[in-house]
Parts: C-alpha cells; structure tokens; sequence
C-alpha cells in the first residue's frame, strides 16, 4: 500500500463513520421534531341567525337567510347623506352541529362569509366593521377584519387551521349550540347621498382538532383583583398523570414562577383550583404551567390582569434598612409609628414608589398609617 493510499482510506472510513452518524441524528431530529396533523371538522353551516344591536345601529333583516348559499340574503341597509357613515347590528350565527370528542386539542377555527354590497356609488363603500368569534354566546376573541364587502357574492375568509381567535378551546365550547361567529360591517357614503345594503348569503366554519389524547384538558384560565392581591383560578375537565401546577409571573421578558399548586393525578371529572399572587403590579400577566409526572410540561394560553389596590402597599416584609410604599392618588402622607405607638420621623424619598430610610430605627414592630378615600388605614410591619 503506498503512503498516499495509507492516508485516504482511513479518511473514507472516518468520513462514513461521519455520514453515518449524521444520518442517525438527522432521522432521530425528524422523528423528535414531528408533529401530529390537525383534522378537519367540517365545513358546517350555521342553522341559527339573529341580529345583535351591540354592533351598530342598522338592524339585519331576515337574519336566517344566511343559511343557504341561493341570493337570498339577511341583509342591513341604511340611506346615507353626503360623506356619513353608519355601522350595521352583529350578524350572530351559531348552531353549527359539530360533535367533537372530550379532550381533542382545537389547532384552529376557519370561517367562509359569502357576502356582497349594493348600492355603492363613487366614494362609497362597506367594509368589515368587526368580526369576532362566539363563545359561550358571548362575542369574544380578536377582531378579524379585513377590508371591504365587494359587489358580487363572494367568498371570504377569516382565521385558518392554526388561528384561534385569541382565545383557548375545548370540545365541549366547539359543540355547544351557541357557538359561532359574529359580523358587522360599516357603511359608508361619499360624495353623494345614497342607500347602501350589506348581503350575507350563507357561512360555514371549519374546525381544525388534534385528537392526540392530551393529559391535561384546561376548560378556564382568569383572575381578578382583590385589594392588594390578585386572585388567579382555573378549571380541568379531565387529568391524566398531571403532577402539579405552576403558576408563572412575567417580568419585563422573564418568566417566573411563584407558586405551586399540586394536581389530582387522574380525573374524569371537573376540579377546580385557585391561588393568589401577593404583589401584584398594575400589569400583571400570567400563564399556567402544568406539568406530568414524568416530568413533561405544557403552557395554557398567557391571561392579562390589571390592578388598582384600594389601600397602599409596602415591602419588602420583614424590611430591612429600606421600606418602599405604593401610595394611591389623593393618599394623604403617610405617618410612621413604633409598637408603643410613638410617632417617628425618618427621612424618605417621595415619588412614584416612596422609599423610606428606616436603618436608623431598632429591630421591632412598627405601623404606618394613611389617610385615603375618607378613612385611616393602619398596617403593621416588622423591621429585621
């Protein structure tokens, strides 16, 4: 064998090692990396139509003429003056008859609105005014809007296999006969009087699922403030080998988590659980992390609470050489008072937050107090 052969093939050896390995990982990251395919559910067309006045001020008349595609139309019309404009009452259209098993995985929602506009002159026009999903009969979700209503009965449509309109799903809310999809359109005249209509002929939905059995089925996620804390609770259908649950804060592009509440195992039935978040800021978002036994975890959708405290706040507690107030609008100045109830004079810093230089004072049992919204409010703290 000479030199130049003793050097080659030890490289075509190591490079086929190389290659192999390379496949291996490459079929191992396609095998990790694949995802199972949303099924479609549909098209269903709605069967129930009714005008709601919450959108606008022009009434739907014959509402149920939306549930055939034959040129007969619910239809809002309204006679314009020069440059004026008007918004039509929601198009509520639910009873779509889809029977989706407990505990599927909803990906998306697709609506098709066969729609059209009469009447249009120069400058005028009709337009999506606000469509919005229907959720427990309730309108909710994010306004999928998107441009004008032409003159021929067209198809349009709003979300696709992976939109849920911003808001979380179960089957039980997709099966529901008050489930739907809400429609306003606004109308508006240019430089001419006129008498405009908006046409609905017929909608149908789409519903994209992952029948993937999910460990976990999540039916409420929500909160609310209550004085200086903020009540955070949520709702499973079912469970399967769910360990326990974290509750996570976010700060400015971090996530943290701040409480622990321990899962029911396995459960066919509804549990409800609850825990509260003691410093709460005037933003605060949330999301629920469940995690399995084994240790596997998932994320619920990111829910936002807002918080006016009616009384101060003040931490850290136990304190140390610094103790910060969050005083409301209109607080009168606070006073500062020892266990025996003597009145203190520390220095402070006074501004959003007042931070109060309390290093000079003994270890011990201290109270301040406020006046706000015509009363005292006396809280006691204890100083390291």
């Amino acid at each position: 064998m000479t030199e130049r052969n003793s050097y080659i093939l030890p490289l075509i050896k190591n490079n086929c090692n190389f290659y192999r390995h390379l496949l291996f990982l490459f079929f191992t990251c396609s095998i990790f990396s694949v995802k199972s395919q949303c099924i479609a559910a549909g098209p269903n067309s709605a069967t129930v139509f009714v005008n709601d006045v919450s959108g606008g001020t022009v009434a739907w008349t014959n509402p149920n003429n939306g549930q055939t595609s034959n040129t007969i139309y619910a239809a809002a019309s309204q006679a314009l003056s020069i440059l004026s404009s008007a918004n039509t009452g929601y198009l509520k259209c639910s009873n779509f008859g889809f029977s989706l098993t407990n505990g599927v995985a909803i990906c998306g929602i697709e609506v098709r609105v066969q729609r059209n506009s009469s009447g249009t002159g120069i400058g005028s026009s009709i337009s999506d005014n606000g469509v919005y999903i229907v959720k427990n009969g309730s309108i909710a979700g994010t306004n999928h809007s998107s441009g004008t209503w032409p003159s021929s009965n067209t198809y349009i449509t709003y979300g696709s296999s992976s939109d849920t309109w911003g808001t979380t799903w179960t089957a039980a809310d997709i099966n529901s006969s008050n489930f739907g999809v809400a429609v306003s359109a606004k109308l508006s005249a240019g430089l001419i009087g006129v008498s405009l209509s908006a046409n609905v002929d017929h909608v149908s939905m789409t519903i994209y699922y992952d029948d993937t059995p999910l460990p976990i089925e999540i039916i409420e996620f929500k909160g609310e403030s209550l004085n200086e804390k903020i009540n955070l609770h949520w709702k499973t259908a079912s469970e399967k080998e769910n360990s326990y649950f974290e509750i996570e804060k976010k700060n400015n592009d971090t996530w943290t988590s701040f409480v622990q509440v321990k899962g029911s195992g396995n459960s066919s039935s509804e549990k409800e659980y609850s825990a509260y978040d003691e410093n709460p800021q005037a933003v605060n978002y949330y999301r629920l992390k469940q995690v399995d036994h084994n240790g596997q975890f998932s994320y619920s959708n990111i829910i936002a609470i807002t918080h006016s405290p009616k009384e101060f706040r003040m931490y850290p507690i136990p304190a140390g050489n610094i103790l910060t107030l969050e005083l409301m609008e209109g607080t009168e100045p606070f006073e500062l008072y020892d266990g025996l109830l003597q009145k203190i004079e520390v220095p402070f810093e006074k501004g959003k937050l007042t931070k109060l230089d309390i290093s000079g004072l003994p270890a011990g049992v201290y109270f301040i107090k406020i006046y706000s919204e015509g009363k005292d409010v006396v809280k006691k703290f204890v100083k390291q």
